[in-house]
């Protein structure tokens, strides 16, 4: 029994915010492509304009790229991570332009009990 060797190049990151992390191009198409429309349905939710819809939804996606390399010492799902991400933008919107946003809603309580029970 012997040892694979494995060409660094050969190596491809499991998730795609490593991929991003590590300047992968292909990375960008497949965010958008997994997790857009649920970005997008979110701040469709979270406003009351499509423009203000797609400015929430591109300035998620740059805080995506931008925190990306967080996402391994997280400890978090992918997703979990990207709706943190979400929220925390959803928040710091609501703060600036005073949306009617609930930083208590239903829906990132249960992402916050999911991601307690998918890391134990």
């Amino acid at each position: 029994m012997g040892f694979a060797i494995v060409n660094e190049q050969d190596y491809a990151p499991e998730s795609i915010l490593e991929r991003v992390t590590q300047n992968d191009r292909t990375a960008v198409k497949d965010c958008l492509d997994r997790y857009g429309s649920w970005v997008w349905a979110i701040s469709k939710r979270f406003t009351t304009s499509e423009s203000e819809a797609e400015k929430l939804c591109f300035e998620i996606f740059r805080d995506i790229w931008k925190f990306s390399h967080r996402f391994e010492q997280s400890g978090l799902d992918e997703f979990v991570f990207i709706a943190f991400v979400a929220r925390r933008r959803i928040r710091d919107k609501s703060t600036a332009q005073k949306l009617n946003i609930r930083p208590e809603n239903r829906f990132f309580r249960s992402l916050i009990q999911y991601s307690r029970t998918s890391t134990a």
